[in-house]
Formats: structure tokens, sequence, C-alpha cells
């Protein structure tokens, strides 16, 4: 341990989480979980009464509450350009399992990434991407 830094694990919302993938498993959307967690008075991560889409959207996304880290998920590009770049393929990526105490299941959180594609209303294909012409709708989903 280096002697100005003091090293902890940080998981300020650790209760939100399971919550979060709960209802989106359930069939609620973004806004469906938003408006839920406003309503229960749950702040957001940086303790605030109102939540963003985005953040949301990074929580389900983020595989690093199943305890594992996904490494190499940019690179930079050759010098001189030296741009940052999502990897897509590009370069190797490497998962480091067991880095933390998991909050979500593993099998949870591959659920979500699953049902996040089967909503999303962009196909990539070798062409690009492509919009659909319908979207998710969490009022459907409920009635079924």
């Amino acid at each position: 341990m280096h002697a100005n830094f003091l090293y902890r694990i940080f998981t300020p919302t650790i209760d939100k989480e399971p919550l979060i993938f709960d209802l989106y498993l359930s069939g609620a959307s973004i806004l469906g979980i938003i408006k839920e967690l406003e309503t229960r008075s749950i702040l957001s991560p940086t303790g605030k009464n109102k939540w963003c889409k985005r953040t949301i959207e990074t929580i389900l996304s983020n595989e690093k509450y199943t305890g594992n880290v996904v490494v190499c998920k940019t690179y930079n590009t050759d010098f001189p350009e030296s741009k940052r770049k999502i990897n897509n393929g590009e370069k190797p990526k490497y998962v480091a399992i067991g880095c933390n105490p998991p909050i979500i299941d593993e099998e949870i959180f591959n659920k979500v990434q699953e049902e996040k594609t089967k909503r999303s209303n962009i196909i990539k294909s070798e062409n690009g991407t492509i919009r659909k012409s319908t979207h998710y709708s969490s009022k459907k989903h409920s009635s079924s």
C-alpha cells in the first residue's frame, strides 16, 4: 500500500442494484425504474432525489457488479494520433474473475444483457446499424 493512499472497496449503492436488475427483468423500462426508485425515495449514487437515465443504463451494463472486471474495453491508437477508441474486437479483451465481492449474480446479469438486446431498436449488421420501426413498451410487456 502506498503511504499516501487508503484503499477500500467502494460500494455506495449496494442495496439499490439488485432492485434495479429485478425491476428491469420484471419488464420495467428505464423510465419505469426511475419512477419506482424516486417513489421509494431511493437516492441516486450521487445522493440526489432525481435519477438520470444514463445512471440506470450504466448500472445495468456494468459487469463489475458480478465481481468480475473486463480489461481493455478501450484502447489508444498509435502515435502520433493517440486517440482513445472503444474496443470492438480490434484488440484482445481480458476478464479478471472474482476481483470484488459480487452484488449481482452472474446469471441475472447475463439475463439483463439478453433482455437489453431484445428491447433494443438498433440492429447491428455488416452494413452498419439499422433502427427498427418499433420500440420496447413496458405496457405491452406487463399485459402479456
